[in-house]
């Protein structure tokens, strides 16, 4: 690899909580790529959009209207911008476009030590050979809402009644300045 790209690969295992030193030295040691990918791979379409749907009542809901929050995260302890519950009790964080909500919500997902169990799932189905789907990954989700296995099986039926697995596929292209959506079969 170049300069350039070890700089780059490390600022990236940095970004992950992924900074690993020589215990002799003090020196940072070589970015382990086989961990790095583990942070760094696919939330599936399907869990995304489940999971949006789930949380914020069909993108009904105060927080999905106000703060562009979809997914019910609650604020970092680094802070930010967020919204309340009507008694102040919970703060969400909130965001300027949809588009950084769901970037927040995915990179919480992939960095976040809470969710070691998703990525070992994920790296499980891999190896397995197996697709790496909503339906499969949301079962590492107990502990994402308090309401446990019921919020899972929620998920689930979701994924599958409305065939939310299949956008997996999907790509936007651009033609005569609208997005459309195709799928590959």
């Amino acid at each position: 690899m170049t300069a350039k790209e070890t700089v780059w690969l490390q600022g990236l295992a940095n970004d992950y909580g992924l900074k690993e030193r020589d215990v002799k030295s003090g020196k940072s040691k070589a970015v382990d790529i086989k961990l790095l990918l583990q942070n760094i791979d696919v939330i599936p379409t399907g869990m995304v959009l489940a999971q949006g749907i789930d949380e914020s009542g069909w993108g009904t809901g105060h927080f999905a209207i106000q703060g562009n929050a979809l997914y019910g995260e609650h604020l970092p302890q680094s802070g930010g911008k967020y919204l309340t519950t009507p008694g102040g009790h919970v703060k969400v964080a909130a965001f300027d476009s949809l588009y950084q909500g769901t970037a927040a919500y995915i990179y919480n997902l992939n960095s976040s030590r809470a969710y070691h169990g998703l990525w070992q799932l994920r790296q499980q189905l891999r190896v397995q050979g197996k697709s790496v789907t909503g339906y499969e990954l949301v079962g590492a989700l107990v502990d994402y809402s308090v309401r446990g296995q019921a919020y899972v099986d929620n998920l689930r039926s979701l994924i599958e009644h409305h065939h939310l697995d299949s956008y997996d596929n999907a790509k936007f292209n651009s033609a005569e300045g609208r997005h459309l959506i195709r799928f590959k079969h």
